[in-house]
């Protein structure tokens, strides 16, 4: 198996290098290429999207030089990373590039946070206002409903590869994260959900070792 992977970090901070489910997906086997795609403010929207589509054609399309398994190829990624590995996942199908699964981390899927988690909980790691800090140094009002930067107002999702989703319970992100599996599901996307309550944005980090039994890294990974 080969993940694609896109960090979090409200497409702003954050590093290739970052835990995630990183070393999880290593240790079920998977070969991880992590991707430093270019951060706003400097590099707004699109240019995060285009980065990370332009690394799976590029391992895609380079297959045999990275000892990649085109058939076992998937996308994945946290929070903003999540928001970017859907987006990709749907340019892959349009682009007929076929992906085995996309695993997705309390992802961002639409950036109008019209939603009720959108203003209801507050963490340690995210709050309704700094997550609209980050989306603001990312994208402006007018692109607010493009998919590739809100994948669930995408017109068809049918077709794009079989996803995991992770929802945190008291998550600023939660219902983006449910309404997408919903939105999947409703599209004939195989999806397999999994909504831990109360638990706070980005539960699989270390900080939140209590979360994990029920999060189940490895089962993530297993789904690479």
């Amino acid at each position: 198996h080969t993940l694609i992977y896109y960090h979090g970090g409200g497409w702003v901070i954050g590093s290739a290098h970052g835990m995630d489910v990183l070393h999880p997906c290593e240790q079920h086997g998977a070969q991880v290429f992590s991707i430093a795609y270019r951060l706003a403010p400097e590099w707004r929207f699109p240019t995060g999207f285009n980065d990370c589509f332009d690394a799976l054609k590029h391992y895609y399309n380079n297959a045999d030089k990275y000892n990649i398994d085109k058939s076992r190829l998937s996308v994945g990624g946290a929070s903003a990373g999540g928001n970017l590995a859907a987006a990709v996942a749907i340019a892959a199908r349009d682009a007929k590039i076929p992906l085995a699964s996309q695993v997705l981390l309390f992802p961002v899927t639409d950036v109008n946070f019209a939603f009720a988690s959108s203003s209801q909980f507050y963490d340690v790691i995210l709050t309704p206002a700094f997550m609209l800090w980050f989306r603001n140094k990312y994208v402006t009002p007018e692109n607010y409903n493009d998919w590739r930067v809100s994948p669930l107002r995408a017109a068809d999702l049918s077709g794009v590869a079989k996803a995991y989703i992770l929802a945190c319970g008291s998550d600023v992100l939660h219902d983006d994260a449910t309404n997408y599996a919903a939105a999947l599901d409703a599209a004939g996307v195989a999806v397999e959900m999994v909504d831990i309550p109360n638990a706070p944005h980005a539960c699989n980090l270390p900080l939140y070792s209590e979360y994990s039994a029920e999060f189940g890294p490895l089962e993530a990974a297993a789904y690479v």
